[in-house]
């Protein structure tokens, strides 16, 4: 079966989101539903919606609640055979749904991710924010959990899932508005998820904030304190392999997370004693260790000319992939 349901929250983001819905429809692979979430949207988003897309779609309004809410209940919703966790703003290649199914096919995995990228996006004009990420998989040396709890993260955009992994994982946590996606990933990989790499599509993710509810006009200690909980989240999920979590760069998360709580959120003081409780060593080793971390971040981006870690497998935009923004109706730069 080739069935995908593709989930979309939105919350005040009219237009846009009717673009991102076009890009879905107009997929080689047609998806089975599109289930749109407004989360209490006070623009003109559900009237916008309504009008261009009708029935073609399921448009589900509740009262705001987050985006993690919103997912639950497309996810509660959803009969395809797979899912697309798609933001209300960004784009895909549009084979992306044909070549990932493909993929999940012939491997028998029940996670596939491709390379995607941070662009801006003006009118026709698509610019570059950085290089393609994820050209190629993880590198070998570490299999996907160790590298997300230590060094990579991914956006659910440039990935599509088996329903089955999701509905063995559970539902979003809804006390994070923010890092929720990372909490998820780290549950869904702990079920023993195989996961495949597919370099044949490319995702386009918005670097403006456009309401991103992780961009600028977030409150930062509610960003700082929703890691701090994930933090916590994903040490537990993994505690029957502690050399997970004792692992030197998660535990320098752990200890950058600590003190920017208490420098940011203060009065979180049963939050930071759960977070202390998982931390091992001492705050001057972490001193010590966050410097020659930023020397060996320096060092890397003057000489390979980017700061994203191994893990990402950075690289050039391709012709190939030149095209298929171009098929979008941009011209790239």
């Amino acid at each position: 079966m080739n069935r995908v349901s593709v989930i979309i929250p939105n919350y005040n983001r009219s237009g846009l989101v009717n673009e991102t819905v076009r890009n879905v429809l107009a997929q080689s692979l047609a998806p089975h539903e599109v289930i749109v979430i407004d989360d209490g949207s006070t623009d003109d988003s559900v009237d916008s919606l309504r009008s261009e897309f009708g029935d073609q779609i399921r448009l589900i309004q509740q009262a705001n609640q987050g985006p993690g809410a919103a997912r639950n209940e497309g996810l509660d919703r959803a009969t395809g055979d797979y899912v697309w966790l798609m933001d209300s703003d960004d784009l895909s290649s549009l084979n992306k749904l044909e070549t990932q199914v493909d993929a999940l096919q012939t491997s028998n995995a029940d996670i596939v991710y491709s390379p995607w990228a941070r662009v801006f996006i003006d009118e026709n004009r698509i610019s570059m924010d950085g290089p393609v990420l994820q050209q190629r998989p993880v590198p070998e040396s570490r299999t996907p959990l160790q590298w997300f709890l230590t060094d990579w993260s991914l956006v659910f955009q440039h990935c599509l899932f088996r329903t089955s992994i999701l509905r063995a994982a559970g539902q979003y946590r809804t006390d994070m508005w923010t890092c929720d996606d990372s909490e998820y990933f780290v549950r869904i990989l702990t079920k023993d998820a195989k996961v495949v790499f597919d370099d044949r599509s490319i995702t386009l993710y918005r670097a403006d904030d456009h309401g991103k509810v992780t961009g600028s006009g977030f409150v930062s200690s509610r960003r700082i304190s929703d890691w701090a909980k994930c933090l916590i989240a994903m040490h537990d999920l993994c505690k029957s392999n502690p050399e997970l979590t004792n692992h030197v760069e998660f535990q320098m998360r752990v200890w950058k997370s600590i003190s920017e709580m208490e420098q940011h959120c203060p009065d979180e003081q049963t939050l930071i004693a759960d977070l202390k409780s998982r931390s091992q060593g001492s705050s001057t080793e972490y001193a010590i260790r966050l410097f020659v971390q930023r020397i060996r971040k320096a060092l890397r981006t003057r000489f390979s000319k980017t700061h994203w870690s191994p893990a990402f497998q950075t690289g050039s935009l391709t012709a190939t992939q030149q095209n298929m923004i171009e098929e979008l109706g941009f011209v790239a730069r």
